[in-house]
C-alpha cells in the first residue's frame, strides 16, 4: 500500500533555450499528460546553512505517485509552491 495520495504535486520538464551569449538556460513548463497528479508526501530532516551572506534552509522530502513511465531523472516536482 503506497498510503493516501492526498496532496497535488506538479511534475516539470525542463526545454533549453539559447540565452542570447551562446549559452542554453532551461525553461521549465507542466508535463502534458498528467501533469498534476496527487501525491504522498513524506517530509525528511531538513538543514540551514550560511551561504554568500544569507541562510539556505533544506528540507528533504519523498515523493510517492502511481506508476508512470513517462518521467525522466531531470524532471522537477514543485509542491506547495517550492521546488
Amino acid at each position: 500500500m503506497i498510503g493516501r495520495l492526498d496532496q497535488i504535486i506538479a511534475i516539470e520538464r525542463a526545454s533549453f533555450v539559447s540565452d542570447g551569449a551562446a549559452g542554453r538556460i532551461p525553461t521549465w513548463a507542466e508535463l502534458v499528460e498528467d501533469p498534476r497528479p496527487f501525491a504522498k508526501v513524506e517530509l525528511k530532516a531538513g538543514s540551514e546553512s550560511g551561504q554568500a551572506g544569507g541562510d539556505v534552509a533544506r528540507q528533504r522530502a519523498t515523493f510517492t505517485i502511481r506508476a508512470r513511465f513517462d518521467l525522466k531523472a531531470t524532471d522537477r516536482i514543485r509542491w506547495g509552491g517550492l521546488v
